[in-house]
C-alpha cells in the first residue's frame, strides 16, 4: 500500500477519534480553552516588576493580587488611586501596565494600586467586583500603613478593568467607603451601568475618556444620555485621533506582544496621545480630591 495512503488513513481515524472523544467528553474544549487563556495571560508576565507585588487574604475566596507603587513624596494622607488594566475579561494583566503605574505615582502624586483582577475563565462575573470591593475595603482599613487618606480614593479603568471599577466602587460604596471620582476609559458597558445610576450607588463624578476612532462612540453618548437622565455627574473627554486601547497598548510592555492593530497603536503618534491624556487625567484627579471633603 502507498505510504502516503496509509498516512493519510491514519490521520483520518486519529480525527475520527478525537472528535468521538470530544463529543463524550463535553468539558474537555472548555479545559482545552482555559489552558490556551491561560498560556496566552502567561506571555502578558514581566519579570522584573517595578511594583510590589501585595496578596490580599479573603475568606473563602482566592487570594486577591495587586502590585503597589508609591511615590517619592513621603508625606501622610496621601491619595491613592486603584488601577485596572484592559482586556475583555479574558485577557491581560496588571504586569502590562507595570511601567504606566510607576510613572504615575509620581505624575499623579499618588499610591497607586493596580489590580490583577480575576478573569471570567476561571471565575465568572460577578466574583471580579467582589474581589474589587475586597481589596478597597483592604487599603481603606490599612491606610495608615500605606500612609493614604480614605477621604482621597479614586479610580481608573481600561475596557473591561472599568466595568469591573464600576462595579466593585459600588459595591464599596454601600459599604460605606466611597471613591472619589472615577475615570473610564474606552469602557465596555452594559445596562447595568444605568441601573447602578438609577439606584444612586454609582460612584460619581465619572468621566468617560474616549478615543475618536471608537466605532462606538454613539453609543457610549447613549449610556450618557440615560445616566444624565438619572442625574449622574458625567462627563466625556473624547481624543479625537486616537483609536481604541490608546492609553493601555501604546505601554512599552505591549511591544513584545502580538495584537490586533499594533502597528498603530504603538505608533508614536498615540504615544503622544497618551502622554497628553495622562498630563490630563492628573488634572481629573485633583480635581477628585479637591473636592472630597
Amino acid at each position: 500500500m502507498n505510504v502516503f495512503l496509509v498516512i493519510a488513513l491514519i490521520a483520518i481515524v486519529l480525527l475520527i477519534g478525537f472528535y468521538f472523544y470530544v463529543k463524550t467528553h463535553p468539558d474537555f474544549a472548555d479545559e482545552m480553552m482555559t489552558k490556551q487563556l491561560r498560556k496566552n495571560r502567561s506571555l502578558t508576565r514581566k519579570k522584573d516588576l517595578l511594583g510590589k507585588k501585595i496578596t490580599i487574604e479573603r475568606e473563602g475566596r482566592d487570594r486577591a493580587k495587586v502590585l503597589v507603587y508609591e511615590p517619592a513624596y513621603e508625606g501622610e494622607n496621601r491619595p491613592l488611586i486603584f488601577v485596572l488594566h484592559g482586556g475583555s475579561f479574558f485577557d491581560g494583566s496588571a504586569d502590562l501596565l507595570d511601567s504606566f503605574c510607576d510613572r504615575m505615582k509620581d505624575q499623579w502624586e499618588s499610591v497607586i494600586v493596580s489590580v490583577d483582577y480575576a478573569k471570567v475563565d476561571e471565575h465568572p462575573l460577578p466574583y471580579a467586583q467582589e474581589e474589587l470591593l475586597d481589596i478597597i475595603l483592604y487599603f481603606g482599613k490599612h491606610s495608615y500603613d500605606y500612609h493614604v487618606d480614605v477621604h482621597r480614593f479614586a479610580g481608573i479603568g481600561f475596557t473591561a478593568g472599568a466595568y469591573i471599577l464600576a462595579g466593585g466602587s459600588a459595591e464599596a460604596k454601600e459599604k460605606g467607603l466611597s471613591l472619589k471620582g472615577l475615570i473610564l476609559c474606552d469602557p465596555l458597558l452594559d445596562a447595568s451601568i444605568v441601573k447602578l445610576a438609577e439606584f444612586k450607588i454609582l460612584v460619581e463624578p465619572v468621566i468617560f475618556v474616549l478615543s475618536g476612532k471608537n466605532p462606538s462612540l454613539d453609543k457610549y453618548r447613549e449610556f450618557e444620555s440615560k445616566m444624565k437622565e438619572k442625574g449622574t455627574d458625567i462627563e466625556e473627554k473624547v481624543y479625537e485621533a486616537a483609536y481604541p486601547n490608546f492609553i493601555d497598548m501604546s505601554q512599552p510592555e505591549y511591544a513584545s506582544l502580538e495584537f490586533q492593530g499594533k502597528e498603530i497603536l504603538q505608533s508614536e503618534e498615540q504615544k503622544d496621545l497618551a502622554r497628553a491624556f495622562e498630563i490630563h487625567a492628573g488634572g481629573m484627579f485633583r480635581r477628585f480630591f479637591d473636592t472630597s471633603h
